[in-house]
C-alpha cells in the first residue's frame, strides 16, 4: 500500500493533469458554457485549486 505523502502526491498530480484538459478542452471549445452564474464558477475553479495545492502541502509535509 501506498504511504500517504505518495498518495498525496499522486492526486495533486492527477488534479493537474485533469485541470490541463479541461483547459484546453475549454479553449478549443469556447461555445460551451456551464448552466451555472460566473461568481459559482470561478468559485468552484478557487476550491479546485485549493485542494490541489494542499495535496502537494500534505505530500512535502508529510514526507519529512
Amino acid at each position: 500500500m501506498m504511504n500517504k505523502s505518495k498518495l498525496f502526491l499522486v492526486i495533486g498530480s492527477l488534479m493537474v493533469i485533469v485541470m490541463i484538459v479541461f483547459v484546453g478542452y475549454a479553449f478549443r471549445h469556447p461555445e460551451m458554457s456551464f448552466g451555472i452564474g460566473i461568481e459559482a464558477t470561478y468559485t468552484i475553479y478557487t476550491i479546485y485549486i485549493l485542494i490541489m495545492i494542499v495535496m502537494f502541502v500534505l505530500s512535502a509535509k508529510l514526507k519529512k
